[in-house]
């Protein structure tokens, strides 16, 4: 965003001094913002995809608990190897005397045997004021077929 006025200088300006990130908040987004498989190949041999943890389940179920990293597990039936899943999630909060939405695309990466993989790119945020007035700073994006394309220029 280039600032035009006071008030956008002032968000500018306050957004250098956002923190980033929380591991508490991390860890709450890969537990609630995406789905949670176990991979099962037809003899019961079975993957959890987030810790990459690997058992026998003879009974075939909808659901499971991982015995290593205790997750709920949606039981899946396939050959597959790699599952990725992209989610967005928002987190409110203050700096100085604004209210700002903030807004992240968690990127998961889950193989069979290796533990999931995230990255959480912060895409944009909305600056509210106490009088209600608003200002939006934000990843540019890209044209394109693809939906979560932005330009990191």
């Amino acid at each position: 965003m280039k600032p035009r006025n006071k008030f956008e200088k002032a968000v500018l300006e306050q957004s250098k001094h956002l923190c980033p990130i929380t591991k508490t908040q991390d860890k709450w987004a890969f537990r609630e913002c995406i789905d949670h498989f176990a991979y099962r190949l037809p003899k019961g041999r079975t993957t959890c995809m987030d810790c990459g943890h690997s058992w026998v389940m003879n009974k075939h179920r909808e659901t499971c608990t991982c015995p290593h990293c205790r997750a709920k597990l949606q039981v899946k039936g396939t050959y597959e190897r790699k599952l990725q899943q992209k989610q967005y999630f928002t987190i409110l909060t203050t700096c100085g005397e604004f209210q700002v939405l903030r807004m992240f695309l968690l990127i998961v990466g889950m193989e069979k045997g290796y533990k999931a993989q995230t990255s959480i790119i912060e895409i944009g945020q909305y600056w509210w004021n106490m009088q209600g007035r608003k200002a939006v700073v934000a990843i540019q994006r890209v044209l394109g077929h693809y939906v979560d394309t932005f330009s990191y220029l």
